[in-house]
């Protein structure tokens, strides 16, 4: 009996205090979002990437970027062709105020991965990599991490660098730079 009226205690606890956090929330984007809302719009993508360890490809594409539930979230499309494929791509930048950390998915339909990266906003760069959340991917006994780097942001264009790490993230070493260009 002890238990089980603990239980419902416990239940009315956590809701009360998922409610105020909820509530507590403001309806307009947090500030953190506030400062990525230049990457919204049309994008054409250049530069190159790896495909192998000791080889590197031009990378071309095109992406849109928007903003997404009431400024919460930026979801970013794109398709990039490099090295005799072509990758399409969903993106989400997101801000995570419990945890005071940005958090971005990567979806694709090459690799099939559920790509979660965590990172900080700091002197103009959001850098963030897979390294805490652990999705990595595999290529034979190779297991690789990935992190990249959105900066110098300005109106009509802004980069993004990528990283891989074979050491879980202790050494990185480049595997990718694009640059995106506005559309419109």
């Amino acid at each position: 009996m002890k238990r089980a009226r603990f239980a419902q205690f416990a239940a009315c606890a956590f809701t009360l205090l998922y409610s105020a956090a909820v509530m507590a929330q403001a309806p307009e984007p947090p500030p953190e979002m506030k400062r990525l809302e230049g990457l919204a719009g049309e994008w054409t993508i250049a530069g190159k990437m790896m495909v192998s360890l000791d080889q590197w490809a031009e990378a071309t594409g095109q992406a849109t970027i928007r903003s997404a539930l009431g400024g919460k979230f930026l979801e970013e499309r794109y398709q990039l062709a490099f090295g005799g494929t072509k990758w399409d791509v969903i993106c989400l930048r997101s801000w995570d105020a419990f945890q005071q950390i940005y958090r971005v998915g990567y979806f694709d339909d090459q690799l099939g991965l559920f790509d979660v990266y965590e990172g900080l906003y700091r002197n103009g760069e959001l850098l963030v990599s897979n390294v805490r959340p652990n999705t990595f991917f595999t290529s034979g006994k190779l297991k690789f991490h990935t992190r990249n780097r959105t900066y110098e942001i300005t109106a009509d264009s802004f980069k993004l660098d990528w990283m891989g790490s074979l050491d879980d993230g202790l050494t990185w070493f480049p595997a990718g730079t694009l640059t995106y260009t506005r559309r419109k």
